[in-house]
């Protein structure tokens, strides 16, 4: 890409960031409205000291008249103690706004994640995402308590200082002035470079952040495996490289404000020598020389402020553009789209499932593209049916269950649910109507209970929840904390929280992706027993590994090379692990054969 393309690009991408971001400020209209209120008037009240200066030596210190001193002296200690109000409400206000603003930005950030189809989360580190919502979000709250609206006082700070000094002295503010044109120049190479430095670094700290996250999620990996060394290595390495570009932002920053300091001293120079022989030729009086010093001081504030909130802008800019790309992604549709017709909107909005009848009908499907998982897989599953599906570990059989739950979208063929397509149902009727338990299970840190429930509490179906615990003969204490991904349960324990999970929100459809597989025989033998009364008018898909849970089946679906052949009972039904394989084999053979 040619720098022509690159500066448009940049143009853009910060213009994109200042409209959609000040698109969130609209509904704090009269907050924002108070801002700027008080940003205009610490403005002028700063920008009058200047001319109060100026009179109180002209008109009263050259004339030795006390009483207008006084009055010239309270009235620049009013304009002091106005301005130092402005600038304590216009911090709060701003303050006020940004915080509402972030929280804003961070639900919807949030809640759009919570949306995404699972294909995102396969192709992007969950490390990553979560720097998303934290550390990004958190440098737009920077922005706010530290720049935005005192980044546009600054520029005009700086504006009505400079009109001020022509105020004074028109040939002594193009003197002093004189140095703003290889400032500006300087601000614009500090500008280019860092852009690029920064966009460097957020993209280091991602990803060192990134592999912090992945490493404490997976701490207990790193120490079962012999995998210290390797990852104290890949650690120091990507801290390296961020402390490199680090170090390339602060020998910018120290040239920049170097030059800053530089061509400020040559303006007080300049406006102490010509103000100097102007005083001395009696065409500048001590009052307005005064004035002029103070004004030219005060000039300099804001462009090192400025220079400051330049980078905290940047930061900003670069972290908006990976939250704004999050929030411009397609994400699960949830409910009908409104660009449909009204009557299709209404109907899919109240399409329910009432039996759960599932059908694939010539299914593909691959989740890169190229290797093939599922090859036209046909077969139907009907309503209250029990079937097991079985085949070699890597055959798609989890692939199945995923796409029944529109997890994923096939490439080619149709789903159909109670014979209609499964794009024709809200996705969260879906999900509410087809639960899945599965064999990896995640446990929040919060009670037993809310596990189960989700918050949706129902007196009678959690009395039905110690009905069947009881029935178990399970102790299991719904009251009690767990720590992060169910610690302090064991791993029975978690596998019933997920049988319960399932159960509890009563659904048409209950996938099993081999659900007692961490729970003791006894146990199990119970489970299974207890299903096969509940499940009475219910789907039952098991993806099937051990023995016991394919002989509890009314029929079974292999799935062998990306195809599915229904085999209806009675076979012989597999005792050992050994046999399934076996089995596996055999019914293959049959079938080719």
């Amino acid at each position: 890409m040619s720098n022509g393309n690159k500066n448009t690009t940049t143009k853009r991408s910060e213009l994109e960031f200042i409209l959609k971001f000040f698109s969130y400020l609209t509904k704090y209209k009269f907050n924002l409205f108070l801002s700027i209120a008080f940003l205009t008037g610490g403005i002028i009240s700063e920008i009058s000291i200047p001319a109060l200066l100026k009179r109180a030596v002209d008109l009263a210190i050259e004339s030795k008249n006390i009483w207008k001193l006084f009055i010239f002296s309270s009235t620049i200690l009013a304009a002091i103690i106005i301005s130092s109000l402005n600038h304590y409400f216009l911090i709060y206000f701003t303050n006020k706004i940004g915080q509402n603003v972030i929280k804003d930005i961070r639900n919807e950030l949030f809640s759009h994640i919570l949306r995404f189809p699972l294909s995102y989360f396969d192709k992007n580190q969950s490390g990553r995402i979560v720097i998303r919502i934290t550390n990004d979000v958190e440098n737009l709250t920077e922005l706010f308590i530290s720049g935005l609206i005192t980044f546009a006082a600054d520029i005009l700070l700086i504006i009505g200082i400079s009109t001020t000094l022509f105020f004074l002295d028109v040939k002594l503010a193009f003197i002093t002035l004189s140095v703003f044109p290889a400032m500006i120049a300087i601000t614009l190479f500090f500008r280019k470079k860092a852009r690029e430095i920064y966009l460097n670094i957020r993209k280091k700290i991602a990803e060192l952040n990134s592999f912090i996250s992945e490493s404490i999620i997976g701490i207990k990996t790193i120490k079962i495996l012999p995998a210290y060394i390797f990852s104290f290595k890949r650690f120091r390495k990507l801290n390296k490289d961020y402390s490199e570009e680090t170090e390339k932002a602060i020998f910018l920053f120290s040239f920049f404000f170097s030059s800053i300091i530089f061509f400020s001293a040559i303006a007080l120079g300049s406006v102490m020598g010509f103000g100097g022989v102007k005083i001395l030729e009696h065409e500048l009086s001590f009052g307005t020389f005064i004035a002029f010093w103070y004004a030219v001081n005060k000039l300099f504030d804001p462009i090192w402020d400025f220079s400051e909130k330049y980078n905290i802008v940047q930061t900003a800019i670069a972290a908006s553009q990976r939250i704004f790309k999050i929030l411009e992604t397609e994400t699960e549709e949830y409910e009908p789209k409104e660009d449909y017709e009204t009557k299709k909107i209404k109907a899919k909005a109240n399409k329910r499932i009432e039996r759960g009848e599932i059908e694939f009908q010539n299914v593909s499907f691959s989740y890169d593209g190229e290797k093939i998982v599922l090859d036209s897989a046909s077969f139907k599953i009907n309503a209250g049916e029990n079937v097991a599906i079985v085949g070699l570990t890597g055959a798609g059989k989890t692939t199945i269950a995923n796409l029944i739950l529109r997890m994923y979208k096939p490439q080619k063929g149709q789903i159909l649910i109670d014979g209609a397509n499964i794009e024709t149902y809200p996705l969260k009727e879906i999900r509410r109507k087809i639960a899945i338990v599965h064999q990896d299970i995640f446990i929040f840190s919060r009670k037993v209970i809310e596990n189960i429930t989700f918050g949706h509490k129902n007196q009678e179906k959690i009395k039905e929840i110690i009905d069947i615990l009881d029935e178990l003969g399970i102790e299991i204490d719904l009251e009690k904390e767990v720590g992060d991904d169910g610690a302090g349960l064991s791993s029975g324990e978690k596998q019933i929280i997920s049988i319960l999970r399932a159960f509890y929100f009563d659904p048409k459809v209950i996938i099993f992706d081999e659900a007692t597989a961490f729970i003791d025989p006894g146990t199990e033998a119970k489970i299974l027993k207890l299903l096969e009364k509940i499940a009475h008018g219910k789907t039952l898909i098991k993806i099937a590994h051990r023995p016991s849970t394919i002989r509890w089946s009314g029929k079974i679906i292999l799935v062998r090379d990306g195809k599915t052949h229904e085999i209806q009972k009675p076979i012989i039904m597999p005792q050992t692990q050994k046999e399934i394989t076996t089995t596996i084999k055999e019914i293959t053979t049959k079938i080719e054969g």
